[in-house]
């Protein structure tokens, strides 16, 4: 299955549950939510997401930092009132610009 790609803005209700690309700037530092995981907040111009990386899946985000572009892979969801993209693997977070 193919991911559809969309912008930062545009994960909400409409890509419940669908596998999406998104490609942004990473806007704050990363939030170490352990033993949960790791909050990645990304920005394309328009408007800000998150992207919730749990730590089952063992994905590294050490290499992450405010002001690199990224594109994440995975499952938009949300979780209390805010919408999210969560990856399931290393694969699916890439660094565009450091």
């Amino acid at each position: 299955m193919r991911p559809l790609r969309v912008a930062t803005g545009d994960v909400g209700e409409e890509t419940e549950g669908q596998l999406v690309t998104i490609t942004g700037t990473i806007t704050q530092p990363i939030v170490n939510d352990l033993p949960f995981g790791f909050i990645i907040f990304i920005n394309d111009g328009s408007g800000e997401v998150h992207s919730f990386v749990t730590a089952s899946t063992g994905i590294d985000v050490s290499g992450l930092s405010p002001g690199q572009t990224i594109e994440i892979t995975g499952s938009a969801g949300s979780f209390a009132s805010d919408f999210e993209v969560d990856p399931r693997t290393q694969d699916d977070i890439r660094i565009v610009t450091d």
